[in-house]
């Protein structure tokens, strides 16, 4: 059934009312199914979507809105979200009024009133809800943190009792919204937020390590490892693969470091469950060592050629750090010194 500016059916007039020039029909009905699976996918970009599609619906149904942009209040949702819930609240009023002249006791009449203050408090605390996550997601991008599955999890949150406010203005029988390419419009902004990521990460691989012969420093993340092969400097291999060489003859002794910020939880036998995926590498033994109060996980492996390979598991920060140090079997003191090397400030 649809309710537009020039139809609306007979059976439903009674539940058709206008405040501050808006029509209570004016709205998108959402599944709460599909706002929780889009608020997944993508947290705080999916309202973008949400926001355009109630916007242009308003726009659409009530003269007075003719000319807002629904795709700028869509994108800037956290600011405008309180325009939209101040519509909420001037509708639900209204809404309130018409209940009350349909009242037949004292008792209803005080429910409807209790009610509809809870209704004015929840189109306060949402828009601030959600502008308040956006503000924290922005801000713990900038330092490097992220909490994904929270985040999305209040956003949802914030959506749901969004539509369920609105539901209680709706008419009866209001048809419900199809998943269209407007739900997605928040994807464009999600991508472009993690080519953003990669490129500042990137970029601070490279600007905040030090090189000082076989010496290496990081001052984004506060560590720093010393090689043990004297007289022979480190050198960035590939990525943020540093190696050096034990003499001016590779074949003679190598020695390689790598580090990775896991978002996850640790597993001590990922990379045990890794390598058995390989059928050109076979693990010959395993063992754990505790360097500097870490704890190491080693491995020897034997593929074109023996070596061992180590992770050195250090928790900084609230942060969980993997570093991973490998080594020619020829010199296994190497690979010890570079991780009692280790140190965090």
């Amino acid at each position: 059934m649809e309710y537009t500016n020039n139809i609306i059916h007979e059976e439903h007039k009674q539940e058709f009312f206008v405040a501050n020039g808006v029509r209570n029909d004016s709205f998108i009905k959402e599944s709460n199914g599909k706002i929780g699976v889009l608020s997944f996918l993508f947290s705080i970009f999916y309202p973008i979507g949400y926001f355009y599609k109630q916007w242009k619906a308003i726009k659409k149904n009530n003269e007075e809105y003719k000319n807002i942009s629904p795709f700028w209040r869509g994108l800037f949702y956290p600011f405008y979200a309180f325009s939209f819930a101040k519509i909420l609240k001037k509708l639900l009023e209204a809404k309130k009024e018409q209940d009350l002249k349909q009242a037949n006791t004292e008792e209803e009449k005080i429910k409807i009133e209790k009610q509809n203050k809870n209704n004015a408090l929840l189109c306060i605390a949402l828009p601030l809800g959600l502008l308040g996550i956006v503000l924290s997601t922005l801000a713990k991008f900038l330092i490097g943190q992220t909490d994904w599955p929270i985040n999305a999890l209040i956003v949802f949150l914030m959506l749901y009792l969004f539509q369920n406010t609105t539901r209680k203005i709706l008419p009866t029988n209001h048809p419900q919204g199809k998943l269209t390419f407007a739900d997605f419009l928040g994807v464009f902004p999600w991508i472009f937020a993690l080519l953003l990521s990669l490129i500042f990460y990137l970029s601070t691989l490279t600007s905040r390590i030090q090189l000082d012969g076989n010496n290496i420093v990081n001052t984004l993340h506060n560590y720093s490892f010393t090689f043990p092969f004297e007289n022979q400097e480190v050198y960035l291999d590939e990525d943020n693969h540093y190696c050096q060489n034990k003499a001016d003859n590779p074949e003679d002794g190598l020695i390689c470091m790598q580090w990775e910020l896991l978002t996850g939880p640790f597993e001590e036998t990922f990379f045990e469950n890794l390598i058995s995926q390989e059928e050109e590498i076979t693990l010959i033994k395993k063992w754990t060592k505790i360097y500097q109060g870490n704890t190491a996980y080693c491995f020897l492996l034997k593929g074109e050629e023996v070596f061992n390979t180590c992770y050195l598991k250090t928790t900084r920060e609230k942060r969980l750090w993997v570093w991973e140090i490998a080594s020619l079997e020829e010199d296994p003191i190497a690979i010890e010194k570079l991780m009692n090397s280790y140190k965090s400030w």
